[in-house]
């Protein structure tokens, strides 16, 4: 389920089909999703980054095809990923070159409610995580990707306005 955008600027509940990508290796993972994030696309994907860093790293790559969010990176965090997969990045793309996380309170937050967007979701999934493996040191780290520069923006569950130049 996802919030789709209707073209009058109302919002309903979705269903949409998600696409999972399984890569060995960390380079190859990100070859490739710099490649599919860029090429003729005007939706978003998502690159997860899990266990060892480097060429034995597991890279799970998403899409719900859809524009302004994607659902891939909740789907498999809740399916797969939620039985002891350390993850250690989450990055996806802003095809429009946005390089401001959504969700932040007074700038980028539409809904007014906190609860909805890139800042919200990576402070659920800390939450999660480090409610769910207490032991380790770290949890995942956020970016954005923008197609038009190949850059990666970081974000967190504490990012804020002022953190982006507002």
């Amino acid at each position: 389920m996802y919030t789709k955008r209707n073209e009058d600027g109302t919002k309903e509940q979705a269903v949409t089909n998600v696409d999972i990508y399984k890569v060995r290796g960390d380079d190859n993972a990100k070859r490739l999703f710099e490649f599919v994030a860029t090429k003729n696309t005007s939706v978003e994907w998502g690159h997860i980054k899990t266990g060892i860093k480097g060429d034995r790293g597991l890279n799970f790559l998403t899409t719900g095809h859809i524009e302004y969010t994607e659902p891939g990176i909740n789907t498999i965090i809740s399916g797969q990923l939620q039985y002891h997969y350390t993850i250690r990045e989450i990055n996806h793309s802003h095809p429009n070159n946005t390089a401001i996380p959504s969700g932040i309170p007074g700038l980028t937050d539409k809904t007014g409610t906190g609860k909805t967007g890139d800042v919200p979701s990576a402070k659920n999934i800390t939450d999660w995580y480090t409610r769910k493996y207490p032991q380790r040191s770290s949890s995942p780290k956020f970016n954005i990707f923008l197609p038009g520069t190949g850059e990666y923006v970081p974000y967190s569950k504490d990012s804020k306005a002022s953190d982006f130049g507002y």
